[in-house]
């Protein structure tokens, strides 16, 4: 007999090892497409996988119980061996990352490449409240970071944006100084925070300097007026604090009291408070289902998906951003009412526990301080209407009147510069923000209001 030929024989498989090792496929397989139809039967990579996984296991199962040439035997049971020598290998590669806790979609790395001022706040602080965590020194192109993070392109405006470097204090809040005692204490969202304007063209550091008074910055942004009372008696008490103030932004204050009112409510009845953990992707499989899901290369999304108007200024034609307006005021609701009164009459009691002077600093949206000098581009589109300024602020002065709070209203000023002498004081497209032209504005306002007159307020 030919030596080549006893080798062939030889090194073909046994019908009992082909149907063994078929039955092993062909069980595991099946086993494997039940496991994960109990443990994961929502995964959507897994939902269109499923159908073949089960196909492969028959398929299996069936070759087992039939009589095949050697040759062809060969070539399947090699496959048998490689499907087995595949789900060894995923297996094993499951149980290791699981072990390391290995983060597959990096969440917490990515969140720390955004700018401070573009995260979430995430440091529990008060009874459900957030914070900034610190102290933290970022330097880079807020604006331009944030932008495209999110997804976006980022548009022409902002693609000379300075490269700048922003400090915050231990206990997160933008304060450069080391301070120990201060006489003023100003709590509020992201248009108190301002993480993409300079230190020195904050509103709070030009009313320090303008008044002669020490100011404590506790704005974060993705926050609401419940959060900043907690900011107020938490981090804004001192030996010489005369005055605590709440910037209010009309945009969203409103939408951000009625969740943190549902979390004051649950804490009260449970004891139980929220927290913003980062949840650690490290599953193989997920990430292998999140690879495969994917699209290959992500276009980013136009700023022209969004409506755009015109803002006709002293600098020429400009094309803005309108969002986040207030309520109208046949829009609120009997909540909405209740949640107000719960803010001022709160926020009243701090002050009078405190024997401190108390203000709310009503910030403007965007739509409000440039109407007047805004045209739509697309007047058919969804959204581009222009919006017409409501009376939400007439419920805010009237609810400080009623608690003894001192309403300063930026609106007048804010729109004298916008209208008389056509400067853009908010950024244009896609951020809501105050620009540092408009920090510059607000600063002007406090200076004047506060200039000497803490203990005459």
């Amino acid at each position: 007999m030919c030596p080549d030929a006893v080798i062939r024989r030889t090194s073909a498989p046994s019908p009992r090892f082909h149907r063994a090792l078929h039955q092993w496929t062909g069980g595991l397989l099946l086993a494997l497409a039940g496991i994960l139809r109990l443990f994961a039967p929502s995964d959507p990579v897994w939902a269109a996988l499923e159908p073949v996984v089960v196909s492969l296991g028959i398929i299996a199962l069936l070759l087992s119980a039939l009589t095949v040439r050697r040759t062809l035997s060969g070539v399947l049971c090699g496959g048998c061996v490689a499907v087995l020598t595949l789900i060894a290998g995923v297996a094993a590669g499951e149980i290791l990352f699981r072990w390391a806790d290995f983060d597959f979609r990096q969440q917490e790395a990515t969140w720390r490449r955004l700018p401070p001022y573009c995260r979430q706040p995430k440091e529990p602080t008060g009874t459900v409240f957030f914070r900034h965590d610190g102290p933290e020194v970022w330097t880079g192109r807020v604006l331009t970071t944030g932008i495209a993070l999110a997804g976006w392109t980022v548009p022409e405006p902002y693609r000379d944006e300075p490269i700048l470097t922003v400090r915050y204090d231990a206990n997160g809040f933008r304060n450069e100084d080391n301070l120990q005692d201060w006489d003023i204490a100003i709590a509020g969202d992201s248009f108190t925070e301002l993480g993409s304007v300079p230190f020195e063209e904050l509103f709070t550091t030009l009313l320090g300097r303008g008044t002669g008074y020490r100011v404590r910055n506790l704005g974060v942004s993705s926050t609401g007026p419940f959060t900043h009372l907690s900011y107020l008696e938490d981090y804004g008490v001192a030996p010489s604090l005369k005055l605590m103030l709440v910037v209010f932004f009309e945009g969203n204050d409103v939408y951000d009291l009625a969740e943190e009112f549902s979390a004051k409510l649950h804490h009260e009845a449970t004891g139980q408070r929220p927290y913003r953990l980062f949840e650690k992707q490290t599953s193989l499989l997920t990430a292998l289902g999140d690879f495969w899901s994917e699209p290959r290369s992500r276009e980013p999304r136009s700023v022209s998906l969004l409506p755009t108007q015109h803002f006709h200024g002293a600098a020429g034609v400009v094309p803005v951003t309108i969002s986040q307006m207030p309520p109208g005021v046949e829009e609120l609701t009997p909540g909405d009412h209740a949640r107000l009164g719960r803010f001022f009459t709160d926020f009243k009691t701090l002050g009078e526990r405190l024997g401190v002077k108390t203000g709310l600093v009503y910030m403007p949206c965007k739509g409000r301080v440039l109407h007047g000098r805004l045209k739509v581009i697309e007047p058919t589109r969804d959204g581009g209407e222009l919006w017409e300024p409501n009376r939400f602020p007439e419920v805010m002065a009237e609810g400080c009147r009623r608690h003894g709070i001192e309403f300063i209203d930026l609106t007048p000023a804010l729109r004298r510069a916008a209208q008389d002498r056509g400067e853009l004081v908010y950024n244009p497209l896609i951020d809501v923000h105050l620009n540092a032209r408009g920090s510059v504005v607000v600063g002007e306002v406090l200076v004047e209001r506060f200039a000497g007159a803490l203990g005459a307020m």
